[in-house]
């Protein structure tokens, strides 16, 4: 899955203080947005980026979301629930693959750890 990348803006680094390995590389990576972004999710706590899932990446996505949703639909038909407003789906690394490979897509992958730590 290799999704649209944008054009890498900048790159971090990090140092892990590592007693062990006293000289221990520091890791890189590029992230895919402007600085401003950056500072943007960092002091906000969100960034939204557009058309950054596109093509047959997307049309996966879309078809497993269709799938689950059909599963969830026979599931609330049988127990005639009352739905409470919309379809609430949970657990969405859980229900489908195509999902899940969204835990190593580079774009928010390089993002999350620039915010939390390289160790994400």
């Amino acid at each position: 899955m290799n999704g649209n990348l944008r054009a890498v803006s900048h790159r971090v680094s990090f140092r892990i203080r590592n007693e062990h390995v006293l000289r221990e590389a520091p890791r890189e990576f590029d992230l895919p947005v402007a600085e401003s972004e950056f500072a943007q999710l960092i002091e906000e706590g969100y960034l939204v980026q557009e058309r950054v899932i596109q093509g047959e990446h997307l049309e996966a996505l879309r078809n497993a979301a269709d799938e689950i949703e059909a599963a969830e639909l026979e599931i609330q038909s049988a127990n005639q629930g009352g739905g409470f407003g919309g379809l609430f789906v949970r657990n969405l690394l859980d229900r489908h693959p195509a999902f899940l490979d969204m835990l190593m897509y580079a774009p928010a992958l390089n993002v999350a750890r620039a915010a939390i730590g390289p160790q994400v």
